[in-house]
Parts: C-alpha cells; sequence; structure tokens
C-alpha cells in the first residue's frame, strides 16, 4: 500500500477541525454550501483519529485510542455523519445521527442575514442543534488529547 506524504503531522489535521469549525459559523446564502461546510467539518472531526493512529511523530500506538472516542456522544454523531455523508450507506451505526430538520432563519440588519441550522436526530430519539454537537466534538477531542497526553498547541 502507498503512503501518502504529508509534510505535517496530525495537528495540522487539528488545525483544520478548528477551521472548518470556524468556517461553519460564516455566511451561507445558500444550502447545499452549508451543508458542505458541515459535513466537511463531521468529515475532518471523524478521521482525525486516523490522523493520529497514523502519525510517526507521536512515537507510539496510541492503544485505547477508539474506546476513548467512544466515550463521547458528540464523535460518535460526528463519525455517522461522517460516514454517511462519505458513503451514503452506514454499515456501521454508532448514534444513528441523521440530519432530520433544515432551519433557514432570515435576520434582517444582520451582517449574517440567513442563519443555517440543521437537527439531528439520533436513535434514542433525541435531537441535537448541528452547531452544538460541532462544539462538543471540539470539546471531546480536547479531553481525548489529555486522556492520551497529547498537546494540539491549539
Amino acid at each position: 500500500m502507498a503512503q501518502y506524504t504529508q509534510p505535517d503531522e496530525w495537528r495540522s489535521a487539528w488545525r483544520r477541525v478548528l477551521r472548518g469549525r470556524k468556517r461553519l459559523d460564516g455566511h451561507f446564502p445558500d444550502s447545499e454550501e452549508y451543508d458542505d461546510a458541515l459535513y466537511h467539518f463531521f468529515q475532518d472531526a471523524w478521521h482525525l483519529k486516523d490522523w493520529l493512529k497514523n502519525d510517526p511523530s507521536i512515537g507510539r500506538t496510541l492503544t485505547g485510542l477508539e474506546d476513548e472516542l467512544r466515550k463521547h456522544q458528540s464523535l460518535m454523531i460526528a463519525a455517522d455523519m461522517a460516514n454517511g455523508t462519505k458513503h451514503r450507506l452506514l454499515t456501521t451505526i454508532r448514534a444513528g445521527a441523521n440530519i432530520t430538520e433544515k432551519h433557514h432563519i432570515i435576520q434582517v440588519g444582520n451582517p449574517k442575514p440567513v442563519l443555517q441550522v440543521r437537527l439531528l436526530k439520533l436513535n434514542d430519539g433525541s435531537q441535537h442543534k448541528d452547531s452544538d454537537v460541532a462544539d462538543q466534538a471540539i470539546a471531546a477531542w480536547r479531553a481525548v488529547f489529555t486522556t492520551l497526553g497529547l498537546a494540539p498547541n491549539a
């Protein structure tokens, strides 16, 4: 198997996750553009684990990484959203996250005139706002870094 050579290490993927979250707060007059940004955020947030597992700069095998990730519902939601939007069909369902509602809120006189909101419904029947899940995923990753003794520097 060929190895993809990336000049940066896992921290560059982490910064991409942070930029993706910030991007969601931007101006999206078009629903599909917002969905693209949201899908990319969840894909980056979930696949950060692969960067961690495959980065030789860490200097050790991250045993227990998957167990740590499973402790955080937001990361399980990110996994479902990432894999569902990438493959169209989930073969492994973690939280059962699906977008069930799309809201476009018009804000007159606001520099961000259209607010995009997605509601995610889980298998347990609970609903979560996309931005809340994204914020929780960032916090979850910070907790995972601490548990694993990794310093993200951002």
